[in-house]
C-alpha cells in the first residue's frame, strides 16, 4: 500500500492529469505525468505533503473482464511503485495505466518495466 500522501484518488485529479498532462507509452504501461503546482519564491507550503509525488493506478476492463485478475495486476503495480517511490523526484502527479500485455509479465518484471518507463519520462533521480 502506498503511503496516504502519495495516493492519487479523486476523479477531478485524474481528469485534470489526463487533460493537462503528458503521456509516455511502453509495451505494458502508459504513464501520464503532470508537475504539481509550484510555489512563488518565499512562499511556504500550507501542507507538509505539498511536494509529495502522487501516484494513481488504472487497470481497466480492457486488461481483463475478471476483477480478480485486475486486482492481481494492481497489487503488483502498487508493489513496484512502492519500491520506486524513493527514486521518483518529488512534485509530480503520475497515473499508470496497465495495458492488456501486462498479463504476460511475471511478478518480478513489473519493477524494471515501470522503472524504464519513468526513466524515459525523466522523473527518476539519476536517470
Amino acid at each position: 500500500m502506498l503511503p496516504s500522501p502519495h495516493r492519487l484518488r479523486s476523479r477531478h485529479d485524474f481528469n485534470h492529469i489526463y487533460k493537462e498532462g503528458k503521456s509516455w507509452h511502453g509495451p505494458y504501461f502508459v504513464a501520464w505525468l503532470l508537475p504539481r503546482a509550484t510555489l512563488e519564491p518565499g512562499q511556504a507550503p500550507s501542507n507538509p505533503s505539498f511536494f509529495a509525488t502522487r501516484i494513481g493506478l488504472v487497470v481497466g476492463k480492457k486488461v481483463s473482464n475478471l476483477a480478480i485478475r485486475r486486482n492481481w495486476v494492481k497489487r503488483r503495480m502498487r508493489q513496484a511503485c512502492w519500491e520506486l517511490l524513493k527514486e521518483i523526484e518529488p512534485g509530480w502527479d503520475v497515473i499508470l495505466v496497465a495495458r492488456r500485455a501486462v498479463l504476460d509479465l511475471q511478478a518480478n518484471q513489473y519493477l524494471p518495466e515501470l522503472e524504464q518507463l519513468l526513466a524515459q519520462a525523466g522523473i527518476l533521480h539519476g536517470h
